[in-house]
């Protein structure tokens, strides 16, 4: 994005009348970007407007003395703008190859998921809002729960809002399959119930590859959509979740 010239510059006059044209040049060019760049589908436009809030920085840092505390200030939130631009700039980069490995997972069997009525398969398209994930082992997964189980079920069960509820609902299932596999062989929802942290914030069933199983896995989907979590089949309590009140 190409600068935007400054108008009005005297040599002559004193720097600080200078400074205080430039300094509005690089405040108007970065508004100008609003409201196009809120938009969450006008990329271009939001990665301009960080260019702006780059140049309006720089700017800042270097006739500050012009200006008093309150070009620090200014320089200190404009380099907070900045940032923030910049993370959700990564995003949108990071959105299409996203797209591209959810689509690889889903044809080897790994995730699945269905989209809203109306709605494109890729994940970028998916709502932020009144999703509920559910993790599925069969019991032969080789995977870690220290090195990926547990940091996967901490960031989608973290409370980011402060709302006192997991930001994702979430639903731990397995299949144990025969009857005589013990309580402690069920490694991936046995892990997460011996987690007093985890197991307060998400709900598990162990015995999916039954009927009771999976109507428990219904119903604590349920559950969760009202802020209820519980641990069902073999070695918790219950089976099923208690009927809703």
């Amino acid at each position: 994005m190409k600068a935007r010239k400054v108008k009005g510059l005297d040599p002559d006059a004193p720097l600080v009348d200078n400074a205080r044209r430039i300094v509005q040049t690089r405040l108007d060019e970065l508004h100008r970007f609003v409201p196009e760049a809120l938009d969450p589908a006008r990329a271009r436009e939001l990665h301009d407007m960080r260019i702006a809030a780059k140049r309006l920085r720089y700017v800042l840092e270097v006739t500050a003395h012009c200006f008093g505390p309150y070009a620090d200030t200014g320089r200190k939130r404009t380099k907070e703008l900045q940032d923030i631009i910049g993370e959700i700039h990564d995003c949108d980069v990071l959105l299409p190859r996203v797209d591209e490995l959810l689509a690889e997972l889903r044809a080897a069997g790994f995730v699945d998921y269905d989209p809203p009525e109306g709605r494109e398969e890729g994940v970028s398209d998916l709502p932020m809002t009144g999703v509920t994930v559910v993790l599925v082992s069969d019991g032969s997964a080789t995977l870690g729960y220290e090195e990926w189980v547990r940091p996967l079920v901490e960031d989608l069960t973290a409370d980011r809002d402060g709302d006192g509820r997991p930001d994702v609902p979430l639903l731990a299932v397995e299949a144990l399959g025969a009857e005589e596999v013990g309580e402690g062989e069920a490694e991936f929802t046995q892990e997460l119930r011996a987690d007093d942290t985890l197991s307060a914030r998400l709900s598990t069933v162990n015995n999916v590859d039954r009927f009771a199983g999976r109507l428990a896995a219904v119903l604590a989907i349920q559950d969760l959509a009202e802020g209820r979590v519980g641990h069902y089949g073999r070695g918790a309590q219950r089976l099923i979740p208690a009927p809703s009140q």
